[in-house]
């Protein structure tokens, strides 16, 4: 039973280990961990319906939705993503 339990340990820090290398990968010179948050953009703030679940209520909730750029500390490519945060 403990060998199970350690096997799913490491298993789980395994795939958080390739879920990093691989976001943080530079899509120019394909180099892992390389990746530099460099600014945030504003893009827009909007409402977006949310249901309910089992600890908080549904409804409309405000949204931002933002360009990070990132650069890379490699080569100096700069590239974009767009991530949305609830307010």
């Amino acid at each position: 039973m403990i060998g199970i339990f350690i096997l799913t340990i490491i298993g789980f820090i395994v795939i958080l280990l390739i879920f990093y290398l691989l976001t943080s990968q530079c899509p120019h010179c394909h180099k892992f961990g390389v990746r530099e948050d460099s600014q945030e953009e504003t893009v827009g703030i909007f409402r977006k319906r949310i249901d309910g679940g089992r600890y908080e209520k549904g409804g409309l909730f405000l949204h931002e939705k933002y360009n990070v750029y990132h650069r890379c500390k490699a080569c100096g490519h700069v590239w974009a993503s767009t991530r949305i945060r609830r307010l």
